[in-house]
């Protein structure tokens, strides 16, 4: 995210390639895995550090119990949130006959296969943000599904048009799919 943009729900930039199949690993987590990692540094690392350099003899480690408290809760934390952050994972992969979503970690209950014959054309997204410095352009491509939107599929998202429209002709023709407008209330509200 750059300096002073506002936060979207979708990713900075998707982008699933050429040629088929089309694949994209989203890791949303791993950019938080500082946090994880400071509070294991904060409260294992650092009184472990300060009960080595005092020489407290390990009965009185033992005794205290705020000691055992707080190396444990933070190992516990700070090793349970960084396998989290590293573990999750979002892979979606299009094929010329299905798409498959293949999450794992927090995301495992996102696993899903469809076949090519549900989804109905590529729709695009153009968003304009005037309020950033810059006031740069968003465009997205989605894949639809017929029936059920929440397996529509993300396959392109980016700030540059000419990427955009090489990328709508591209995905058009590999996928034998029809580009859907967008309704003009939709764009309405974008705008906004």
């Amino acid at each position: 995210m750059r300096f002073l943009e506002v936060s979207s729900n979708t990713q900075p930039s998707v982008d699933m390639g050429r040629h088929l199949p089309l694949r994209f690993t989203w890791r949303p987590w791993l950019g938080e895995v500082v946090y994880p990692l400071l509070v294991l540094a904060l409260f294992c690392v650092l009184p472990v550090a300060f009960v080595l350099d005092q020489k407290v003899p390990l009965s009185e480690v033992l005794t205290t119990w705020w000691w055992l408290v707080l190396v444990g809760c933070g190992g516990f934390l700070g090793v349970g949130g960084t396998l989290a952050c590293v573990l999750t994972r979002l892979q979606v992969e299009v094929t010329s006959e299905e798409v498959r979503q293949r999450g794992a970690g927090a995301l495992r209950g996102q696993t899903w296969t469809e076949p090519m014959s549900h989804y109905i054309g590529l729709s695009i997204e153009h968003r304009h943000h005037p309020n950033w410095l810059g006031g740069k352009d968003e465009y997205g491509i989605y894949l639809c599904h017929g029936e059920d939107v929440s397996r529509s599929i993300l396959l392109f998202w980016g700030r540059s048009e000419r990427r955009f429209r090489q990328r709508l002709a591209h995905y058009s023709e590999l996928l034998r799919l029809g580009v859907r407008e967008e309704e003009p209330e939709a764009r309405e509200e974008l705008a906004v």
